[in-house]
Parts: structure tokens; C-alpha cells; sequence
């Protein structure tokens, strides 16, 4: 079973779609599910390939939970979980008279399917695509199914960002940013680089005749959400919770560098720092969990280290009940994950990656497209075909 899901995970890298070939003058269509560890949204896009660069616009997207790693236990039921994201975006697409067995859909999943077995990641997988070819019309081939690499899962996301950035617009050119994608099961980190050491991590990307040579790793485990889960096992943990918040058997009481500790020690388990290449000069758009998490600390505007202690000192330190009378449109389940989240932002952003406020940007969408790797999976599997 275990060669079964490499295969997966082998062909999705390299194929997220079919390959017939491409109509350059007129719209297309592709609708991309990223099944993710917390949930699960389909997107469409409309998509054109008559230009050097491909035109790319998500034109719709619908997101459910849970995600379909949870259905580890049961994964009979795997399938029809996606009924809500691919009912929206098969009526999405009829709305415009578009023919759905001209449209492929791809279900590419990332960290949390990648912590399951791989007899269980099979068994949801043939749920999935059972369940789409009995109910949809959409173009399935059995490789747009399955489990991508982290690796690529940060090349798809660097792809994502500087598209949105226009980037790739002007031939030849070669000013990029990076990326840092904090998932809740694993973190992304990719950038352009001529450093050559770390071949396993690199990916060449060719677009419109210019090569950007990528480096991406992802740190499963590292993730917000199990990075906060392993934190909340360890001897110590209440120092990253509100006092007075419950938290096991053990009641929290905020203090900033034992809290900093536990994840120190968490990353250094991790070997993250041997992974990385140097990140000096490099300009970084964090997004996802940092972007709900810089959010809620008002530092977005302001992403130094300075800035974010300031405001955990301010707030993490306030008893639970406080803090709940302070912001009461905030669920117990994030407003009690804030503080050990933003004491875990805070060592890996700026101790372990070494950024400086000037080189990090936090955010959730450029130029009014909200940041989600699909785009770049669909901008990957579109330059991969282009005539050489």
C-alpha cells in the first residue's frame, strides 16, 4: 500500500490534470479541491493560456468542514463530505453554460492526509473518487486524486503569491518574493534562490522563457494547530494558555518564555534550522494561520517582533475571563489559541527563520485574490505544457 500512495503523490506533483491539449484562444475551465487538515474548499477558475504568461482568474470558491483526513475511521463516508464545496462549484460553472465533462477536477490533499497511513489515505481516496464519478459530470482521471508533496505544496504556494503579484509579467524578470504558508498540520517555506545545495528541496519553474529556481520545505507536525497540540502534551504547557483557562488537567497561566521555550525545544527537534538555506534580503508574505493570528494582535501594518511582544504582553498576560469580556465575538476554541500561536509565530518568524521586520509581509490576499496554492498548482501544470 505504501508504493500505492507514492504513486499518488508522484503523479499529482507532476500532473494535476489531464493533458489534452489546450485551446489558446478561448476560455477554459479547471475546478482544484485543496483538502486540507482543518477543511476542505473547491475552487473554479477560468483560464486562458494566448498570452506568454497564463491568464488565471478564481472565479468561485466554497469551502466545508471537516477535512478529509478526519475520516480516518470512516472513510466510506469520505466522498460524499465533499457534496456541499462540489455541488457549489458544478452549479457555479452551469450558471455560466459551461459543459462540466470539459472541466477536470483535481482533490489534492496536503498535511493532514499526509499524517494518516497509507491504507487509510487509500481508502478515503476510492471513497472520493467513487463518489464523484457516480454524482458529477466533471472530467476525472485517477492521478487528479491524492496526497502532493510538501515540497510542492510551498512551490505551488510561492507560484500563487507572486502571480498575484504580477511577477511574471515582464519577461526576464527575476525580483521575486517568498512565501511562508502556516497551515494547521504543516508549515510551508519557499523562495527563489541560486544556491544549489539543498537539491531535494529545489524545484526549477520555467515561465514565459525564465527559469526561478525554488527552494521549499514543509515541516510536517509544524503547523499551527499540531505544533499547539504537542505544546499542550508537554510538561509546562499552562504557560501558554490565559490564566485560569482549563487547559488538561492543569488551569493556564500565561508567561511568555517558558511558553517560548516549549516551542524552541519543539523546533529543534524539528531540525529546522539545518533544512533551511539563509533567508537574509529575501521579502516573505506570511499568510494563513499568521495572517488570523497578526490579525487579532493588530500588527499587520507593523510585523516586527518588537510590535507582536508588545501586544502579547498586553493581552496574554490578562486573566481568561477578561480576555473573554474584551473580545466576546471571538469562539473560547481561537481566542484561547491566540497567545500560545503568536508565542510560536514569534520564534520561528524571527529567531529560527531570522527575518527582520522589513523583510515580512503578513497577509491573506494580493490585489484582492485571496492567497491559496491551487492557483499555483494550475499555473505549475499550465507552464509545464508550454512548447519548449
Amino acid at each position: 500500500m505504501r508504493f500505492s500512495i507514492k504513486k499518488y503523490i508522484l503523479v499529482v506533483l507532476f500532473s494535476c490534470f489531464p493533458m489534452e491539449p489546450l485551446l489558446a484562444s478561448s476560455a477554459q475551465y479547471a475546478v482544484i479541491v485543496d483538502a486540507g487538515s482543518s477543511g476542505s474548499r473547491a475552487h473554479v477558475f477560468e483560464y486562458t493560456t494566448s498570452l506568454p504568461v497564463p491568464a488565471i482568474k478564481d472565479i468561485f470558491s466554497q469551502s466545508s468542514t471537516p477535512g478529509l483526513s478526519s475520516y480516518a475511521n470512516t472513510p466510506a463516508a469520505a466522498g460524499a463530505s465533499l457534496k456541499p464545496v462540489l455541488d457549489a462549484a458544478a452549479q457555479a460553472l452551469q450558471d455560466q453554460g459551461v459543459n462540466l465533462s470539459q472541466v477536470p477536477v483535481s482533490v489534492l490533499a496536503t498535511a493532514g492526509m499526509r499524517l494518516l497511513p497509507p491504507a487509510q489515505q487509500d481508502a478515503i481516496y476510492a471513497s472520493v473518487s467513487s463518489y464523484i464519478q457516480n454524482h458529477y459530470a466533471f472530467s476525472l482521471s485517477p492521478q487528479n486524486i491524492g496526497t502532493i508533496s510538501g515540497t510542492m505544496e510551498g512551490v505551488y504556494g510561492w507560484l500563487d503569491v507572486n502571480y498575484l503579484l504580477h511577477h511574471f509579467d515582464n519577461p526576464g524578470a527575476t525580483t521575486t518574493v517568498g512565501h511562508i504558508d502556516m497551515g494547521g498540520a504543516s508549515t510551508q517555506i519557499a523562495f527563489a534562490t541560486t544556491d544549489t545545495s539543498k537539491p531535494n528541496n529545489e524545484v526549477v519553474v520555467t515561465i514565459d522563457h525564465t527559469p526561478y529556481r525554488v527552494f521549499s520545505q514543509s515541516f510536517l507536525g509544524l503547523g499551527l494547530n499540531e505544533a499547539r497540540d504537542t505544546m499542550a502534551a508537554s510538561a509546562g504547557a499552562a504557560s501558554c494558555f490565559p490564566e485560569g483557562y482549563p487547559s488538561g488537567s492543569d488551569t493556564g497561566m500565561f508567561n511568555f518564555m517558558p511558553c517560548s521555550d516549549i516551542y524552541a525545544g519543539m523546533i529543534q527537534r524539528f531540525d529546522v534550522t539545518q533544512h533551511l538555506l539563509p533567508t537574509a534580503g529575501v521579502s516573505f508574505i506570511a499568510s494563513s494561520g499568521a495572517y488570523y493570528t497578526y490579525r487579532f494582535f493588530h500588527v499587520l501594518q507593523t510585523p516586527s517582533q518588537s510590535a507582536l511582544e508588545s501586544q502579547i504582553n498586553g493581552n496574554c498576560y490578562l486573566p481568561w475571563s477578561q480576555l473573554q469580556k474584551n473580545f466576546p465575538s471571538e469562539s473560547s476554541a481561537f481566542l484561547s489559541s491566540y497567545c500560545a500561536n503568536a508565542t510560536y509565530l514569534d520564534h520561528l518568524l524571527y529567531t529560527t527563520y531570522q527575518l527582520q521586520a522589513s523583510q515580512l509581509r503578513v497577509a491573506n490576499e494580493l490585489n484582492g485574490t485571496g492567497i491559496d496554492w491551487t492557483l499555483g498548482a494550475l499555473l505549475y501544470r499550465l507552464v509545464q505544457e508550454e512548447p519548449t
